[in-house]
């Protein structure tokens, strides 16, 4: 299983509290927007299609946080995705979470804090 993991990054002008609010809205309103994931995954790439299964359906479990959740750790909270499975599920929701992060580090950016992604 791919496992990608955003959280808090080094912030010298906002305290973690306030990018973990702001993260966590981020985040919301584009599990809100399954499009919009959907789009910027074909915009670099993604297929449509990929053995009769549509990009678009399975951006809509964005919306039922399938796959897509808030753990606590002890090294504080993050947003993890993941992608199991095999085949075609897999290269979908590949490029899907690729794509939620970029997202994500796109509207981080505009509002001057960081965060951290990491794949494993």
């Amino acid at each position: 299983m791919t496992g990608y993991y955003i959280s808090v990054g080094y912030n010298s002008q906002h305290s973690p509290e306030e990018v973990w609010r702001e993260l966590e809205m981020v985040m919301r309103e584009l599990c809100a927007n399954p499009k919009r994931i959907a789009d910027e995954a074909c915009a670099v790439g993604a297929p449509i299609e990929v053995g009769g299964e549509n990009i678009y359906d399975y951006a809509e479990r964005y919306q039922a946080n399938d796959g897509i959740a808030i753990l606590e750790t002890s090294e504080g909270k993050h947003i993890a995705q993941t992608a199991s499975g095999g085949g075609v599920s897999r290269i979908l929701k590949e490029h899907l979470r690729r794509a939620f992060c970029r997202l994500v580090l796109a509207a981080m950016h505009g509002k001057g804090m960081e965060i951290n992604i990491t794949v494993s």
